[in-house]
């Protein structure tokens, strides 16, 4: 009978560790995901910010390329950013995307992938880690170019 007892009980404290070492991968395979991802938005706005110093913006760069009209697709602190910046240059904003509809500054149309869309000459994708996802659904709905805002600072 102590020998039941004691085989249930090693047994049953091997599945709690590797429940527990589950749990512990899972944690730590969520904190260094999160960890990439900070690390590439800062060295993104790293990027952004040295442009700046340089002369450089987003709005020139595509007045340069030929665009008139845009929508920018992820209002994180990035689409913010963005957002700003187009205020003060020859690009036409005509609305915002994002999965979350929120409000955004003053007479800009906030919209989701469900709303209708109206062409524009460009789509600026903030979604750094999403973005083949979300440049296949914008592709669905758009005939517009689809940039990322990665591509545009590199460029």
């Amino acid at each position: 009978m102590i020998n039941v007892i004691y085989m249930v009980s090693i047994i049953l404290i091997t599945v709690i560790s590797v429940i527990y070492i589950i749990y512990q991968n899972k944690l730590i395979k969520e904190a260094i995901y999160f960890s990439q991802k900070q690390t590439r938005y800062f060295n993104l706005m790293v990027r952004w910010f040295t442009n700046k110093q340089y002369g450089n913006d987003v709005g020139q760069y595509l007045f340069e390329k030929g665009y008139k009209t845009a929508a920018i697709y992820g209002m994180n602190y990035v689409g913010e950013c963005l957002l700003r910046e187009l205020e003060n240059s020859n690009i036409e904003l005509k609305y915002v995307i994002d999965k979350v509809v929120i409000k955004a500054e003053e007479g800009i149309r906030v919209c989701s992938l469900m709303d209708y869309l109206e062409d524009v000459d460009v789509v600026i994708v903030t979604a750094l880690l999403s973005y083949d996802e979300v440049c296949g659904s914008l592709k669905e709905k758009l005939d517009s170019d689809i940039l990322s805002i990665e591509d545009i600072l590199e460029d």
